[in-house]
């Protein structure tokens, strides 16, 4: 074996060898990557908000203005918005966040004077948590509705 032939066989070896280091990095990053958001994903909590808004407010500012509040991961609206007889605008809303090591009791009041202070929400009622409603009906009040 000639030393062209031995230096072009090292070189393909070394190329070999670094393509499956570069493939087994891509692969555990990537499982990495995808345990990581499964993992976030199971920690996330979920409110549902009912947002009370003024009839010149954009519901596409008022989501962004959600979104940018601290701790919020997703903001998703899940049914149409429904107009008043007023005039004024009903928005409900799915917030989903990482709750921090404070505690969910903080950071729901957070996150209520954020809500608050985005502009256009007038009203802000906090329907459900983690799917749960947060208000129980009392059975009299039920049965007479």
């Amino acid at each position: 074996m000639t030393r062209e032939n031995e230096a072009e066989e090292m070189l393909s070896d070394l190329i070999t060898e670094i393509l499956h280091d570069v493939r087994f990095k891509r692969t555990a990053r990537k499982l990495h990557e995808e345990r990581q958001s499964k993992q976030t994903e199971k920690d996330l909590k979920d409110f549902g908000v009912r947002l009370l808004c003024s009839r010149e407010a954009n519901i596409s500012d008022i989501l962004t203005g959600v979104r940018v509040a601290c701790g919020v991961a997703v903001v998703t609206q899940k049914i149409p918005a429904i107009r008043t007889k007023g005039g004024d605008t009903i928005l409900n809303v799915k917030v989903r966040f990482l709750p921090h090591p404070g505690g969910v009791e903080e950071q729901f009041v957070e996150l209520a004077k954020k809500l608050q202070a985005v502009i256009g929400v007038n009203t802000v009622t906090f329907k459900r948590y983690d799917g749960a409603p947060l208000v129980q009906k009392s059975p009299d009040v039920a049965e007479s509705e």
